[in-house]
């Protein structure tokens, strides 16, 4: 090992090799301290940036791609990669819209595109509380397909979360009671809908509710009722108009699991 660092610190030409090989130690602190180092070899080496890039432990890749800034080395890395781990490391830190929406439509794996549809929305402002992100990324993430886009043109999703609320109780008792909504409108390029939906729980805001704490309390307590989100529908409504060559297309390669499934749904009925 001192042998090793001595020609690290000499730079010598044998020196990447030698602590390539620590890759393998049984210890982790060496196999880590191996990783810093082959990297902080290869910095500024453009034959040693793709030494990084194509080399079999995907690790070392994630390691190097953790410390990376370089937007354009990034999103290579985002296209290229052999391992979503590593794709997903790149897409944590890629800057490029234009990238974004390119591994949205185009990677091979449906956690790494609804990844990059999570980063789009979070750059756009979208605050949605979980589980609705994840839905909203899922129904972007179908209006991006470019199948999609091909048949019915460029569609347009507001999802949007919303909470009626309002007090209860009496001088001694007081909360809340919190109703969730949920409205997904989706249009076309024109302002025409597409696709308009509500969801909210069974429950009547003018009605009169007793709650029953033990004295001293109650005071603070809030009653939510939760909204559950189905956005099938949603997806149906998308895929409605498409002929059954488009539907075949989008259950054969759909970005998501969902829409494929129900565009075969979808063409069950049609034959």
């Amino acid at each position: 090992m001192e042998a090793i660092k001595a020609l690290v610190a000499v730079g010598h030409p044998k020196a990447f090799d030698c602590v390539e090989h620590l890759l393998q130690d049984n210890n982790v602190r060496v196999r880590e301290w191996a990783k810093s180092t082959l990297i902080d070899l290869m910095k500024g080496d453009r034959a040693g940036v793709e030494r990084l890039l194509k080399h079999d432990d995907s690790s070392l890749r994630m390691t190097y791609v953790g410390g990376l800034e370089d937007e354009e080395v990034l999103a290579r890395v985002a296209r290229d990669d052999p391992d979503k781990g590593v794709r997903l490391g790149a897409l944590s830190k890629v800057k490029d819209v234009k990238v974004l929406v390119e591994r949205a439509r185009l990677d091979p794996d449906e956690s790494v595109r609804l990844f990059a549809v999570k980063r789009l929305m979070y750059r756009e402002g979208a605050g949605l509380p979980d589980p609705h992100m994840a839905l909203a990324c899922e129904l972007r993430l179908l209006l991006l397909d470019p199948v999609v886009v091909k048949a019915v043109g460029e569609l347009n999703m507001i999802y949007s979360f919303s909470e009626d609320k309002r007090p209860y109780g009496d001088h001694y008792r007081q909360g809340r009671i919190i109703v969730e909504k949920v409205d997904v409108v989706i249009t076309d390029s024109h302002g025409k809908p597409v696709s308009q939906r509500h969801w909210q729980p069974a429950y009547d805001p003018k009605s009169k509710e007793t709650f029953f704490f033990p004295e001293g309390k109650g005071a603070g307590k809030d009653r939510r009722y939760g909204v559950d989100v189905d956005i099938t529908p949603v997806i149906r409504d998308v895929l409605a108009s498409m002929s059954t060559e488009t539907l075949k297309e989008i259950a054969q390669k759909g970005l998501t699991v969902r829409a494929a499934t129900e565009a075969a749904r979808l063409l069950q009925t049609k034959q």
